[in-house]
């Protein structure tokens, strides 16, 4: 069984900016035209990169469609996601919008590496289960408490003290959770 991660916001900025310094030095900067995110993980990583590399955010499949269709030969979509797991969103995408495949390419954060698709553009390879910090905290019950750790760490993480003394609190918290006390 693969682990659980966390990311933190701050941990996704770092993501999104490798991501974007990734697609500025690619090949396909002057061909971006326009970013359409994937409902729902991929939307707030559209809307980071539509805003840092100055292009148009797409906001509805609709919308997709109508540019798609009206795209010049030389120009690109970039669709973005938050994971490519098994790859069937990118898949499903590709087939249904087959005779426009020169106009499209996919980006994502994270790639698993038993995809049936790999992106053009991702920045890490994990096995691991991924929770956003966009996500449901209600999923995973003790999920809040994880999520509080990982933000706390960021914020103390040249003193060893302060950490251990949080771990133990979390501790000590889940045992007076287990015997009642």
């Amino acid at each position: 069984m693969h682990s659980k991660e966390i990311v933190t916001y701050f941990q996704y900025s770092k993501l999104i900016n490798e991501l974007i310094c990734k697609i500025k030095k690619s090949d396909f900067i002057d061909r971006i035209k326009y970013v359409y995110g994937i409902d729902r993980g991929g939307l707030p990583i559209s809307v980071h990169i539509s805003h840092c590399l100055n292009i148009h955010h797409i906001c509805s499949e609709e919308k997709f469609i109508d540019i798609l269709s009206n795209i010049k030969d030389n120009k690109v979509i970039l669709i973005v996601d938050d994971i490519c797991d098994s790859g069937k969103t990118f898949i499903d995408l590709n087939k249904k919008y087959s005779e426009h495949k020169s106009n499209i390419i996919f980006s994502s954060l994270y790639y698993k590496p038993h995809s049936n698709f790999k992106p053009q553009f991702y920045i890490q390879e994990t096995l691991n289960w991924i929770y956003f910090p966009w996500e449901s905290l209600h999923e995973d019950p003790n999920r809040e408490m994880y999520y509080h750790l990982i933000n706390n760490e960021r914020r103390l993480k040249n003193n060893y003290l302060e950490r251990l003394l949080l771990v133990i609190d979390f501790i000590r918290k889940e045992f007076k959770q287990i015997f009642k006390f």
